[in-house]
Order: C-alpha cells, then sequence, then structure tokens
C-alpha cells in the first residue's frame, strides 16, 4: 500500500536523525546521521553529494509539490499536525531550523560536578526528549562511552569531545531540554547544618525573596518550574549521600510545591541506566567551562537574584544561581 505523503515525510526526517537505511522505490539509502532543515526535500539536486542527496532526488515531483504546501499550513500542515500528534519537533538554533523526530517524553535528570575540593555545580535539566538528546550524542557527536556500564560521562571525555560538545552545546540544549535550573555552591560539601536543610535551601532560595521589587516574578518562575516536575518523572544521581535520591526528589517538589499539592515520581535507575542522568552529567560540565570563561549568557543562561539562608554565610556559605529556558 502506497504511503501518503506525510508519512514519507515524517519517515524521512527519522532515518535521516537515526541514520538509518531508508527503502524508496525498492532502493535502500544508507542515511548518515544528520539534522534536516525543514525545506532539505524540496531541494533541487545536481549530483548528488551524499546518500540523503540521492534519495531527494529521486522524491517524486507530487510529493515536493505537496510539501512546499504543507510545511507551513497552520492549521493542518505537516509540521502543526507532527507536534499535535507528538510525531516531530522543530528546532530553532541561531538562524536555522531543524526536524527532528519526537521520541521519547518528559522527565526530570539531576546530576551534580564538583572541583576545586569545595565547589558544586548543580544541574536540574527538564528534558522535552532525553531519547533524541541521547542519540544526537551518540550518533551526530560520536561522543565515547565508559563502560561497566556503558555511559556518557563529562570527566571521561577526551578534549577532542569536549570541544565537539561544546561546539554544539546550544544547538543541543534546544533539542533537549525545556528548562535548565544550576546552582554554584560551596554548601554541599562539609555543609554547616543538616544535608537535607541545606538543599531546600538552595532550592528555595532561587524562587524566594526580593518581594518588594520582584515577589511576583519570582512567584511566577517557581510556579513554571514546578508545573514542569511535579507528577514527572526524576532521575537523579546518588550524589547527596546520607540523603537517598528519593529524598532529593521529594525535597526539590515539595519546595518548589510552596504549600501545594505536588506528587513526586523517582524513577529508581543507576546512572548507568540512567540517559537523563548522563545527560544532565553533560550539561553539568559544559555548564561549568561557560560559567570559568563568563560565557554562559551567550546561551541563554540568565543569573537569579540568591536568596541566602544557608547557615555558614558567615563563614563564607554561598550560592549563585542560573536558569534557562527554551524560547
Amino acid at each position: 500500500m502506497p504511503k501518503d505523503n506525510y508519512s514519507l515525510f515524517k519517515e524521512i526526517v527519522a532515518s535521516a536523525f537515526y541514520g538509518s537505511s531508508y527503502r524508496f522505490a525498492d532502493i535502500d539509502y544508507k542515511l548518515h546521521p544528520r539534522l534536516i532543515q525543514k525545506y532539505d526535500i524540496i531541494r533541487i539536486i545536481g549530483e548528488p553529494a551524499s546518500e540523503f542527496e540521492r534519495l531527494v532526488k529521486v522524491l517524486p515531483n507530487r510529493f515536493k509539490d505537496t510539501a512546499r504546501t504543507e510545511l507551513y499550513r497552520s492549521d493542518r500542515g505537516w509540521l502543526y499536525r507532527g507536534t499535535r500528534n507528538h510525531d516531530l519537533r522543530l528546532i530553532k538554533s541561531n538562524d536555522a531550523e531543524y526536524v527532528i523526530p519526537w521520541i521519547g517524553n518528559r522527565c526530570v535528570g539531576i546530576d551534580t560536578r564538583s572541583y576545586e575540593g569545595e565547589w558544586t555545580i548543580l544541574s536540574i535539566c527538564v528534558f522535552i526528549d532525553p531519547e533524541a538528546a541521547y542519540l544526537y550524542c551518540e550518533k551526530h557527536l560520536n561522543l565515547p562511552k565508559v563502560y561497566q556500564p556503558p555511559e556518557f560521562k563529562w570527566a571521561r571525555l577526551y578534549p577532542i569531545h569536549r570541544k565537539r560538545f561544546l561546539e554544539n552545546f546550544s544547538l543541543f540544549l534546544r533539542l533537549s531540554c525545556e528548562a535548565v535550573l544550576t546552582i554554584k555552591t560551596n554548601a554541599l560539601i562539609k555543609p554547616e547544618e543538616k544535608l537535607n536543610d541545606t538543599f531546600i535551601k538552595l532550592i528555595d532560595g532561587c524562587f524566594s525573596g526580593y518581594e518588594k521589587h520582584k515577589g511576583a516574578e519570582r512567584n511566577n518562575l517557581r510556579t513554571q518550574f514546578f508545573d514542569m516536575i511535579n507528577d514527572t518523572p526524576i532521575h537523579c544521581d546518588n550524589d547527596f549521600k546520607p540523603l537517598t535520591p528519593s529524598n532529593i526528589v521529594r525535597f526539590l517538589v515539595k519546595t518548589l510545591a510552596d504549600g501545594k499539592d505536588f506528587t513526586p515520581l523517582h524513577a529508581e535507575k543507576p546512572s548507568g541506566e540512567s540517559r537523563p542522568i548522563q545527560l544532565a552529567d553533560l550539561i553539568c560540565g559544559a555548564f561549568h567551562y561557560h560559567l570559568t570563561n563568563k560565557t554562559y549568557g551567550e546561551l541563554g543562561f540568565l543569573p537569579l537574584e540568591f536568596n541566602n539562608k544557608l547557615k555558614g554565610i558567615k563563614q563564607g556559605k554561598e550560592a549563585k544561581a542560573y536558569i534557562w529556558f527554551n524560547k
């Protein structure tokens, strides 16, 4: 049975993203992983320079004519239909717009990175599609994994692989995340109070205080972040001993709830089995680089005024917070 034009478009987008073989008109095209821009499938191809261009060259004119109309139709076009049906996503990065398959579901990844013996980068990442993000790292960036178990780890990447990830970090964020909250603090290593109190104050400090001039804005920010993570699977590495990952998940969601009903969902997987934790680890490492080089603003990370109620302020305990939204 012949495919309808939308199904053909959707399958080509997915095969290109996966870098898999695609069969069309009884011919197999071995596609390399690539991000398709919206109009790649209707380009006029002279001498094909890739398997993808070989495929595009033989697509029927009636398909391309339909694509020219349907790609942008606002009420029922292919992109509208794809996003509505959870089939496709449109990624905007700089001046380019890419179409990728929608593979996974929203979840949260939490990880930390310690350095200089006292400082910690804590990243709470709300992922739109961790499966697509993982495949992008695996097949498009060719990042290697450590083994036993196989997983991505920033600390084990060679400089050439870190450089490649950093060069594509902005696109990676837009492809993978809805939001990222990152906190730099020296309060988690040798805390001056119970670790659960320290963690709660770190989260609350990002969204409280400054009521006179920014109270409504910060409350809206808290509500927005709470709505993203409440009743959403949260993956957390075991970085907060003696607290368990389940403890951290509950403290996080309860603190953001600020008295409202809440439902913490802990996805109980170790980092070697949790793709969101591995992706959060990469984000921690890349953000640390940009923080050190003071280039985080170029990525769209905004500093948050931190309401410091940590015990040990006189001893220099502090935190700085940064937030990023996929706009």
